[in-house]
């Protein structure tokens, strides 16, 4: 770690993350028994502070309304990649929440809107908080899904979805990777003649946007995050 730092190609706040991976992967050797004891002791001392490499960028890391309408309504983007940036950017949901959502898991006949239970993340039970939430469908999100069952998904997979089918699988019918997602982001943005950004910001413009617009922050909060 002190290699990384002297280095300089990675940014604190990654240096700080590769260590929190180490930090699990020692402590759960520890729980399997697998070893005795674990290296991670390492302090902000040692690690530097946790902050961003350009302290002007998480400022800029959001989509404009106009960025994110044309993510989710261009010809040019393929109608699958279109659902998922809805998911996230419409729905606020993370990645991987969006790769794991099911059929089931939408729920049409609820109002004044459908909804979304939010409860997994990829293929494992369970989200990033551990705390499974609702989320209402916006009428454009609705509007985007409903066509997306009717006719995307079957052009895409060759066959009507049934209820356990994940609404948003890869090619081969399978959960999305993050790192596959980042890299169409990425081919995308350019298509599209747009800076580079995260497909994580995506969520963060969600939230920021439902603010702007007048949104309360105790509802959105429970939206995005789950109740307390």
């Amino acid at each position: 770690f002190k290699e990384l730092r002297t280095e300089g190609k990675l940014a604190p706040r990654t240096i700080h993350h590769v260590y929190g991976t180490l930090r699990t992967l020692f402590r759960d050797a520890r729980v399997e028994e697998l070893v005795d004891t674990s290296p991670c002791v390492l302090t902000k001392a040692q690690l530097g502070k946790n902050e961003d490499k350009d302290p002007e960028w998480r400022a800029g890391a959001l989509f404009t309304r106009e960025e994110l309408e044309a993510l989710i309504s261009r010809d040019d983007i393929p109608w699958d990649r279109r659902v998922l940036y809805a998911l996230q950017g419409v729905a606020g949901l993370r990645h991987g929440e969006a790769a794991g959502l099911r059929w089931r898991h939408l729920d049409v006949k609820a109002r004044p809107l459908g909804r979304l239970l939010v409860a997994h993340s990829y293929d494992k039970a369970g989200t990033k908080t551990q705390r499974s939430r609702v989320v209402p469908a916006h009428v454009t999100l609705a509007a985007m899904l409903a066509e997306w069952k009717l006719r995307g998904w079957v052009e895409l997979m060759g066959r009507v979805p049934e209820a356990d089918d994940l609404i948003v699988p890869s090619r081969e019918g399978a959960i999305r990777s993050r790192h596959h997602s980042r890299n169409k982001l990425i081919d995308d943005l350019a298509r599209l003649s747009l800076r580079h950004r995260r497909g994580h910001d995506l969520r963060r413009t969600f939230i920021t946007l439902a603010r702007v617009d007048g949104a309360r922050k105790d509802i959105l909060e429970a939206v995005t995050h789950g109740p307390r």
